[in-house]
């Protein structure tokens, strides 16, 4: 396995992502060396319990739903068989805590994060197959595909708080951000064997050079969960929330429904609700 890891700076240089981190704890005056978060999740760490996601597949004649309760280090599949309301439970158990999962749109691919007992952060895509029907004679699908998209203990990209598949039609684009540095990252796995991590956006300017977008508000509390919805003229919006009440809304924007990000900024909270991000009639559904 083999991770590319673009910072996308002003320089053409790629600068180490250790400077992220660094930037946030130079104002300390016991800094130490660089070690990996350990244990149990951080203290101001939030991962909703039973977070669930919901997609209709096969015309609506399955549902899938999707959970894992925190910090339990497995994730959950319910496939509901419509007709008739029966249903199947998968379970995936993990040999890490999970911090994040997200599931695609097509209802048969989902991504877990998590954190390993060494310190090693993880992203893992999982890709699975409806049970055969209630009744049915047909064997049930054997087994699951997992590709690793990430595994390494690396400063300012330690624990994944919030992770989000940015394309309709494919489960190869996410957005995510990791809880040490705040920074948001895209992360491109069309070639599995080659997974491209680029940085987005951050709080702080890196060795001088500004990222792609420079948020400030990111610093102000970690994120736990990703919104998604298409809107009439800013594309596909992603709207994040955070584990702390803070005074400002992060947004990002991908006009053209690629999966490729075209903006994130900060909406101060007393002006969301006259903003158009918040005006239902620019919203529709998926």
């Amino acid at each position: 396995m083999k991770y590319t890891i673009a910072l996308l700076l002003a320089s053409p240089a790629l600068v180490a992502c250790t400077a992220l981190a660094e930037e946030m704890n130079a104002s300390s005056p016991k800094a130490q060396a660089w070690k990996p978060h350990s244990g149990p999740p951080p203290w101001d760490f939030r991962f909703n319990p039973a977070e669930v996601y919901y997609r209709n597949i096969d015309g609506g004649v399955w549902n899938v739903a999707m959970s894992s309760d925190f910090p339990e280090a497995s994730v959950s599949i319910d496939w509901t068989y419509r007709p008739t309301g029966e249903y199947v439970r998968q379970v995936f158990p993990l040999s890490y805590w999970v911090s994040a999962v997200a599931l695609d749109h097509d209802g048969l691919g989902f991504a877990v994060a998590g954190k390993r007992p060494n310190g090693n952060t993880v992203i893992d895509h999982y890709r699975t197959s409806p049970p055969a029907p209630p009744g049915s004679q047909a064997a049930q699908p054997q087994g699951v595909a997992v590709d690793s998209l990430y595994d390494a203990a690396t400063e300012g990209m330690d624990i994944v708080s919030a992770l989000e598949y940015t394309r309709v039609d494919a489960d190869d684009r996410m957005l995510l951000q990791f809880y040490d540095s705040r920074a948001l990252f895209t992360i491109d796995s069309s070639n599995p064997v080659d997974v491209q991590l680029a940085l987005l956006a951050a709080p702080t300017e890196i060795d001088g050079a500004a990222p792609p977008f420079l948020v400030h508000a990111l610093s102000d509390r970690p994120l736990f969960q990703i919104r998604s919805m298409k809107h009439l003229t800013h594309g596909t919006v992603f709207v994040f929330e955070s584990s702390i009440n803070g005074r400002t809304t992060i947004v990002a924007t991908d006009q053209s429904g690629t999966g490729d990000v075209t903006w994130v900024g900060a909406i101060e909270n007393d002006d969301w609700a006259d903003s158009d991000f918040a005006e239902a009639s620019n919203l529709r559904d998926w």
